[in-house]
């Protein structure tokens, strides 16, 4: 594929995407298909995710419900509600009839209607619109009093809710429709929204995907990763990692915004000052700032994040990384050459340092164990 934009709208066009958008929209063709889809800040998770969603419902007709965690405060609730409010609307659409006599077939059964009922008396607060789509679902709770439905409603929990948000989609799949669930900066969430999602993917019907964008590089996003990333992987999820853009890339959405691809020293420049990433290089892009600009942003947004993971270092860890920061790019070194520069006595110590260092520094960490598993060196980048 070229580096032409996938993009629904003229005004929203992702350049240098397309082989990681085709690798989605092929793996989520495959059942019970979870991905995990990892990156740094400004790396293009969110943007990619929302192109990913417009193509699966405008082009491909298949529902495709996204929900952003911007906040800690989001509840369970916030989270199921609005992807209810998502599912409903595309559902509506696609099999209204088919998808009210599902819910009718199990409108009886306490264990599930509990939960589809408060989502559904949730969803005709923040969703008027779907007053009409929501006011016939819940005809089946109608024969019980109003004091009778209140208790009822009060009383669902988070896992109600959450078993009535898998029950609609489990209709939808019955009726052969397939679909996505995609919940962007799950580092957001709590732990309680975290674990919400994660039964969230394991639960769903195998014809329904899920991802869920993760970013790698702040504290709260690896703890996300542990707590996520084990269970999705024992049960076959897909790590993907998302990368910087490439000079082409760069290349070709300077030429769409500017009129001409530009000096490809200068892109080199600016692609290296911005890591690739195109949140960071929409400014200079547009023409906002200059290049030499260009080299601050990184300093200013992460500068004090990445000394924070430094001091969290020991001290052996730390002494190593002031030494191994001197060698040039692309250097190789082996385990005794980090021992010889700790200069202690046992090569055990020297070990477990350059494994901290591996371990909390970086985010390619397969790769670095691939590296050393082959030859028993380390190659600095």
């Amino acid at each position: 594929m070229t580096n032409s934009p996938l993009s629904i709208k003229a005004d929203r066009v992702l350049f240098g995407r397309d082989k990681t958008l085709i690798s989605l929209e092929q793996a989520i063709s495959h059942e019970k298909c979870r991905i995990l889809l990892t990156g740094p800040s400004g790396i293009g998770k969110s943007e990619l995710l929302r192109e990913f969603a417009a193509s699966m419902t405008l082009v491909h007709g298949e529902i495709c419900v996204r929900y952003e965690i911007r906040s800690a405060a989001h509840s369970v609730q916030d989270m199921l509600s609005n992807l209810a409010i998502e599912l409903l609307n595309q559902a509506e659409i696609e099999a209204r009839e088919g998808f009210f006599e599902g819910l009718s077939e199990i409108s009886t059964q306490e264990s599930w209607s509990l939960g589809i009922a408060a989502l559904l008396d949730t969803v005709s607060i923040l969703a008027p619109k779907l007053k009409n789509t929501t006011e016939a679902l819940l005809k089946s709770f109608q024969s019980r009093s109003p004091r009778a439905t209140a208790e009822h409603l009060a009383r669902a929990g988070r896992d109600d809710l959450l078993a009535g948000f898998i029950r609609l989609v489990e209709v939808l799949a019955s009726r052969g429709m397939r679909g996505s669930i995609l919940i962007d900066r799950l580092e957001g969430g709590s732990q309680a929204v975290q674990e919400a999602a994660l039964a969230l993917a394991l639960s769903l019907p195998p014809s329904w995907a899920t991802i869920f964008a993760v970013n790698d590089e702040t504290p709260e996003g690896l703890k996300t990763l542990d707590r996520v990333k084990p269970e999705m992987s024992y049960r076959g999820a897909d790590i993907l990692p998302l990368g910087p853009l490439d000079l082409a890339a760069l290349e070709a959405w300077n030429k769409s915004v500017q009129g001409k691809p530009g000096n490809i020293n200068e892109l080199v420049i600016v692609l290296e000052n911005r890591g690739g990433r195109p949140l960071f290089l929409k400014d200079w892009v547009n023409g906002l700032i200059t290049i030499d600009e260009t080299s601050l942003i990184l300093g200013d947004r992460l500068g004090n994040y990445y000394e924070q993971r430094i001091k969290a270092l020991s001290g052996n860890a730390r002494w190593l990384l002031v030494r191994l920061a001197i060698l040039p790019e692309h250097s190789t070194f082996s385990f005794e050459f980090c021992h010889a520069l700790l200069e202690v006595k046992s090569a055990s110590l020297s070990t477990d340092a350059a494994w901290e260092i591996l371990r909390e520094l970086t985010t390619e960490f397969t790769l670095w164990i691939m590296n050393m598993h082959a030859s028993g060196k380390v190659r600095c980048v």
